[in-house]
C-alpha cells in the first residue's frame, strides 16, 4: 500500500460519494440551491441528516438565519443544473432560479420539482469541523417519487440514474447491478 503524503486529500479516498441538493432560504426569503456530496443519514430514530457545510459559503448563513433546510436528490438529467448549483456563489449569484420549486409539506424552504427525493429538516445543531459546519438537522418530513423507488424505498438505479461526485469535474451514474454476500 502506498501512503498518503497530504492528509488534506484523504477525502478522495472515500468518493464516489452520492450527490444532493441542499436547499435553503435566507433571513429575506431568497432561496438558494447548493450541491453537496459530503451529505449522510446521521440517525433513523431519531431521524436526522448530517451534511458538512463550508464556512465560507452562502449557504451557511441562510441556515444560521432561517434553521431550515431541504436535501434533494438529483439525477442524471439535472446534471447541468447540479454544476451550477455546485459553483456559483450564492454571495454572487442569485441561484433561485437553477430549480423548479413547489411548496414544501412542513418547512418553508421549498422542495425541488425534478428530483426524485426531498428531505425536509430543521437544524438541531451545528458542529464546527475545521473549514466546515457539520450541520445536523432533524427529519421532519420527506418526499419521493414512486416510480425511482421500490416498495422498500430502494431506488431503481435504471429509472432513477442517480449521480455520485468522483473529484472535480467526473461525476458517475449508478446504474442497476445489485450483489449479495455469500
Amino acid at each position: 500500500m502506498r501512503v498518503l503524503e497530504d492528509l488534506e486529500d484523504f477525502y478522495y479516498l472515500m468518493h464516489p460519494l452520492r450527490v444532493f441538493i441542499l436547499v435553503s432560504k435566507d433571513g429575506r426569503g431568497r432561496v438558494n440551491f447548493m450541491t453537496v456530496a459530503w451529505a449522510i443519514p446521521a440517525s433513523s430514530d431519531p431521524p436526522m441528516v448530517a451534511a458538512a457545510i463550508s464556512k465560507e459559503c452562502y449557504t451557511l448563513k441562510a441556515l444560521r438565519e432561517t434553521g431550515e433546510f431541504v436535501l434533494a436528490i438529483p439525477t442524471v438529467e439535472q446534471l447541468g443544473k447540479v454544476w451550477k448549483a455546485g459553483t456559483l456563489s450564492g454571495f454572487k449569484v442569485d441561484k433561485s432560479g437553477i430549480f423548479k420549486t413547489r411548496k414544501a409539506l412542513k418547512v418553508k424552504v421549498p422542495i425541488i420539482e425534478e428530483c426524485i427525493a426531498n428531505i425536509e429538516c430543521k437544524v438541531r445543531r451545528m458542529i464546527d469541523c475545521g473549514e466546515t459546519m457539520l450541520v445536523i438537522g432533524d427529519v421532519i418530513a420527506a418526499s419521493y417519487d414512486e416510480k425511482a423507488y421500490d416498495e422498500k424505498l430502494r431506488v431503481q438505479l435504471y429509472k432513477a440514474k442517480i449521480l455520485s461526485h468522483l473529484q472535480g469535474k467526473l461525476f458517475l451514474l449508478y446504474e442497476a447491478k445489485t450483489y449479495k454476500p455469500t
